[in-house]
């Protein structure tokens, strides 16, 4: 029983599953922190990053993750140009999301008392900057 046109059943599917991710991608963005959702209070100091910053993210990476490996499934069986473009785009959105999650919240090489960052090297120009530069002249 194939025929061109789909059944009411898949029309329904398909819409509803458009409508989850437009959700998906809503809430992914509100919870980041990129679109504000209430005014900005006095105590909350500025510059620090939602709460649910990092899990919006790895939701999101999961997300684009498994969308690739499944678009490259569907490439490999049946031979579509737009599933192997649909891997392209979800493997890259995954990995730079995999990036922000490991990389994005590391503290580990700033200074507890002046605040630097020092994971800077000198190597290959001399980094005349460097707060160990100016404590060794003192």
């Amino acid at each position: 029983m194939t025929s061109d046109n789909p059944l009411a059943l898949e029309t329904y599917f398909g819409r509803s599953l458009g409508f989850t991710l437009l959700a998906l991608g809503l809430t992914i963005v509100v919870l980041s922190g990129v679109l504000p959702l209430d005014s900005a209070s006095k105590e909350a100091p500025e510059g620090v990053p939602s709460p649910y910053a990092s899990a919006a993210v790895l939701v999101s990476t999961l997300h684009h993750a498994t969308s690739a490996v499944y678009c490259y499934g569907r490439y490999s069986w049946t031979g579509e140009t737009g599933f192997l473009l649909g891997c392209v785009g979800s493997a890259v959105l995954a990995t730079f999301g995999l990036f922000c999650v490991m990389f994005a919240g590391d503290t580990a090489m700033t200074s507890r008392y002046h605040k630097f960052d020092q994971s800077t090297s000198g190597f290959p120009f001399k980094n005349s900057q460097s707060y160990r530069a100016k404590k060794k002249a003192l």
